[in-house]
């Protein structure tokens, strides 16, 4: 994997990390970590300019407030304070659902990288009568 690789997933990250740290310096100030959180995912959807992110923030935001409120009605679980959940909680999980998605793409970006530097040399070794039936080597991108 080349550095260049690397750096989006780096900062993903980085940026996972940063929501766990900001999280564990203000879980007791619920205001100050939902407008934290918030921040983070306007900056994160605006940057990344996608309606597929805002999509899925808002979907992940909804559908995890949801979860959230079905479970503390039932007595599943209860969070302290007078609300059914904490403020900060459903913006958290609408983080999450921007994170994961965009782990995904760039996983999938990569699968595809990959994909399409192999299989030419698949192909050229089967067309190439002194390699016929043997391996390409990936890194050299010839047969072996």
């Amino acid at each position: 994997m080349t550095r260049l690789r690397l750096v989006p997933m780096v900062s993903l990250s980085a940026i996972y990390g940063g929501c766990i740290v900001l999280g564990a310096l203000l879980w007791k100030v619920p205001v100050f970590l939902a407008i934290g959180y918030l921040v983070i995912s306007f900056v994160l959807v605006i940057r990344w300019n996608s309606r597929i992110y805002t999509l899925q923030f808002v979907t992940s935001l909804l559908l995890g407030s949801l979860a959230e409120a079905v479970g503390t009605t039932i007595g599943a679980w209860r969070y302290s304070g007078s609300l059914l959940f904490p403020l900060w909680l459903p913006i958290a999980w609408g983080l999450a659902g921007v994170l994961s998605r965009r782990i995904v793409d760039d996983l999938e970006a990569r699968r595809k990288a990959v994909r399409e530097d192999v299989l030419p040399t698949i192909s050229q070794c089967r067309l190439t009568p002194r390699c016929s039936g043997q391996y390409p080597s990936i890194r050299a991108g010839y047969c072996r």
